[in-house]
């Protein structure tokens, strides 16, 4: 099997085997704040950006 068939079907969306992992989640507004975290690197997984 090529490793596309064997690796992708781990990744898929569909299987939920994988998730990010959310640390912070922002209003546009508050970019500032987002980005002063990222810089930081107090943070440990995503930070995100609400529109």
């Amino acid at each position: 099997a090529s490793l596309l068939e064997t690796v992708w079907p781990v990744f898929a969306r569909d299987t939920n085997a994988l998730r990010p992992q959310i640390h912070a989640t922002f209003a546009l507004d508050k970019v500032r704040e987002a980005h002063r975290m990222m810089e930081s690197g107090a943070h440990f997984g995503k930070i995100v950006l609400t529109v």
